[in-house]
């Protein structure tokens, strides 16, 4: 009489006990067991079960990595932020490595003119600028680990932010105008300014990088403001020693808590203003316009890459908010809840 074969999955399907014992094993070498069948397909079924016992060893390293990284018999969701953890800290120490070695090179040999590299700060020191491309060099380095488009979308933004930060830390050192009003009024009067470049050039640049996060068009144009107001709110903050770097780990913080690439990319903007901090608090350096853009574009990439729609739509009507309460955002940065007044002109000379 001929007899088929009914195959009996390997791993920890039915038909095996714990640890991968077997149940029965009347066949040990192919882990079948003979039943009667009326059908003729008993040569495919054959097939099916080398192919089975070939899969099975990758089955059990699988489940033994599971159990030595403890997500085992959890969500998908958990086993992927567990896994993403290392790529967590590899962006953070990336991005850290990369600022100092970038901020040491530029101290070392500053290209052009070195008075180009110093400033007056609020206090009457004289500070370098070498720590704002250094920021910018450390975001883009440690957005390396992602995934290609994301990667691609990272370091757009944030490079394109430093660049337009620099032109501005540049040709508009001695331009007494600030903010969007003045920029704005003076663009319809003709003279392109060096705040209105930073400005089109930064919302180019967000837009660009939010159509390469997302799918649709409106979370195209939501993750555009976002990456742009982002970079002009740590901008906004940025009117005393350490104020942007603080607030780009304070707000970078509960992103690290979150699974995909968004954990990656707060994980490198934290990292980059990590690495500058020691320097901005004693006033040695500070990160200007370039650094305050640059680190600002890669918290909001990470806030876009960590967001649906309706967080996307959030983030960004409370950074239209502060763009429109800007002067006011500023003082707070500055004086805390001081009275309205006290320190605004050196609020206004720091921006």
């Amino acid at each position: 009489m001929r007899r088929n074969c009914w195959l009996r999955l390997g791993g920890m399907g039915e038909g095996w006990g714990p640890r991968g014992a077997p149940q029965s094993r009347p066949f040990p070498k192919l882990g079948l067991r003979p039943r009667p069948r009326s059908s003729n397909a008993g040569g495919a079924i054959y097939v099916a079960a080398a192919a089975n016992l070939l899969a099975r060893p990758a089955i059990e390293d699988e489940a033994r990595s599971a159990d030595k990284a403890g997500v085992r018999g959890r969500s998908p969701r958990f086993r992927e932020g567990a896994g993403l953890g290392s790529h967590r800290r590899t962006a953070f120490l990336l991005a850290t490595t990369a600022t100092r070695a970038a901020l040491t090179a530029l101290r070392t040999r500053s290209p052009g003119d070195p008075a180009r590299w110093q400033r007056t700060n609020f206090a009457g020191r004289t500070v370098e600028l070498h720590a704002g491309p250094a920021a910018a060099v450390g975001a883009a380095v440690g957005a390396a680990v992602l995934a290609p488009r994301a990667r691609a979308a990272a370091s757009l933004a944030v490079l394109a932010a430093g660049a337009c930060g620099a032109y501005d830390d540049v040709v508009g050192a001695e331009d007494p105008r600030r903010g969007f009003r003045a920029h704005l009024t003076a663009l319809r009067a003709g003279e392109v300014t060096s705040g209105a470049v930073k400005l089109f050039g930064v919302s180019a640049a967000a837009l660009a990088a939010g159509a390469l996060l997302k799918q649709r068009p409106v979370d195209k144009a939501l993750a555009g403001v976002v990456i742009a107001g982002t970079a002009h709110f740590v901008n906004l903050v940025d009117v005393r020693p350490g104020r942007a770097a603080a607030a780009v780990l304070a707000l970078g913080a509960p992103g690290l808590l979150r699974a995909g690439p968004g954990a990656t990319l707060a994980a490198a903007s934290m990292g980059a203003a990590a690495a500058v901090l020691p320097d901005d608090i004693a006033q040695r350096t500070m990160i200007g316009d370039t650094g305050a853009h640059a680190l600002g574009a890669a918290l909001g990439a990470a806030i876009v890459a960590g967001n649906h729609r309706v967080g996307l739509a959030a983030h960004a009507a409370g950074l239209v908010a502060a763009a429109a309460c800007g002067d006011t955002v500023s003082r707070l940065a500055r004086t805390g809840l001081a009275p309205k007044g006290e320190g605004d002109e050196e609020v206004r000379a720091a921006r």
